[in-house]
């Protein structure tokens, strides 16, 4: 199914497979990003020599069918905000989370993080990354396609 593009701040998917209402149920749900390492966002994650790569907003959307949809919003220096959404796979270990991102003819690399009550903090294994912070949120996400 292909969804409309949209234009502004909405970024988030809409997803009407997800039927949990409890919001402190580990998963599935919607959870919207708020911080990255602990720093409110817009929130620069990388130097580059273009200037530096910002995160501007993002979403992770855990649909019933072991389904994770991550969203981000990202600016790199000047140029313009690019947005990506990727469909990739979880498995939740009480309340540990493990996304696995395999893509074709590569290695896979795993996210893994917490789900502690509304909260859900995610990490990229193996990288120097940031931590991700998400809070979960009642709202249908919506996103471009």
């Amino acid at each position: 199914m292909r969804l409309p593009r949209l234009t502004g701040f909405a970024f988030l998917v809409i997803v009407t497979a997800i039927g949990c209402n409890d919001p402190t149920s580990p998963a599935p749900g919607s959870f919207l990003l708020q911080s990255v390492d602990g720093r409110p966002l817009p929130a620069e994650v990388a130097p580059g020599p273009g200037g530096p790569t910002i995160v501007v907003g993002g979403s992770v959307v855990l649909v019933t069918d072991g389904t994770a949809i991550l969203g981000t919003r990202t600016r790199v220096g000047i140029g313009g905000e690019h947005f990506s959404n990727r469909y990739l796979k979880y498995r939740l270990e009480g309340r540990r989370i493990v996304i696995e991102d395999c893509p074709p003819n590569a290695s896979c690399t795993l996210i893994t993080g917490e789900l502690i009550g509304s909260r859900l903090n995610l990490h990229m294994t193996g990288y120097d990354t940031p931590t991700y912070q998400y809070r979960r949120t009642d709202q249908e996400l919506i996103t471009p396609n």
